[in-house]
């Protein structure tokens, strides 16, 4: 299977997973607009944050499964350091 059609797969299943987040915030919504009680929208949101944490572990794995071990095989130590400062700095963004 070459990388594109890998990467297809694994950003197919993620759609999959997002359209049912999308589910989750329009049902949040009329929680909302129908002024439901404050706890349930809150484990509500708590549920949606959840999935969305899910869907974001799935598509860093995948990238360092991908992008980040084909570029130590193959890529230059340029390109390696190139991933690897890309993901330094999002884990600093998340830890902020």
């Amino acid at each position: 299977m070459t990388k594109n059609k890998v990467q297809y797969a694994t950003h197919h299943a993620q759609i999959n997973r997002l359209k049912r987040i999308e589910g989750q915030i329009r049902g949040l919504q009329k929680m909302v607009q129908s002024e439901k009680y404050c706890i349930s929208i809150l484990q509500q949101f708590k549920s949606v944050h959840a999935a969305l944490v899910t869907v974001e572990d799935e598509i860093m794995r995948r990238h360092v499964e991908t992008c980040v071990v084909t570029a130590a095989r193959k890529g230059s130590k340029k390109e390696i350091d190139s991933k690897l400062n890309e993901i330094m700095e999002l884990v600093k963004s998340i830890r902020k």
